[in-house]
């Protein structure tokens, strides 16, 4: 199967996967929450729960975790070896920064996660973490697991070039 990719929208770049991530997650959660007002929260006696109040929409969040191995990368004659893992995973914390060239207004940029012909996600990273481990006697690591979480973008959020 082929590897999967982050495709960043507004410069085109792709950022491949070391390796397939073994599961992904979803969740969902629909547009419900407590009903408040400027005291607070909207209880009284004998309610067994908070009354709800239905916002409609909701939030479609997906995480991966991915490994990046400096030994499992390619080696070629006209490149350096990778001393430092996080030379393969820079780019991908770069994508939680809200800051950055052009009109996004202090928006994440815009990925789509890609993945053979059935996974065609478009969000923007939320949250990223990354475990440090198999570190050079000169203290750099070698592996990571990275973890991204992603928030699933609607059509009107982002709309199309052509719409």
């Amino acid at each position: 199967m082929e590897k999967a990719v982050l495709l960043i929208e507004h410069s085109g770049a792709h950022l491949r996967c070391l390796l397939n991530p073994e599961q992904l997650e979803f969740r969902r959660s629909a547009g419900i929450g407590s009903r408040q007002s400027l005291g607070g929260a909207l209880t009284g006696d004998g309610l067994s729960d908070d009354p709800l109040l239905y916002r409609g929409g909701g939030q479609t969040e997906f995480t991966l975790d991915l490994l990046f191995d400096t030994s499992l990368v390619p080696q070629n004659q006209d490149t350096a070896p990778i001393a430092d893992v996080r030379q393969l995973t820079g780019p991908l914390w770069e994508l939680a920064e809200n800051s950055g060239p052009g009109d996004r207004y202090g928006r994440p940029p815009t990925v789509a996660f890609l993945w053979g012909t059935r996974w065609n996600q478009r969000g923007v990273v939320a949250a990223v973490s990354e475990r440090l481990e198999h570190f050079s006697r000169d203290g750099n690591p070698r592996r990571s697991w990275l973890r991204l979480r992603l928030l699933r973008l609607g059509r009107e959020e982002y709309p199309e070039p052509d719409e």
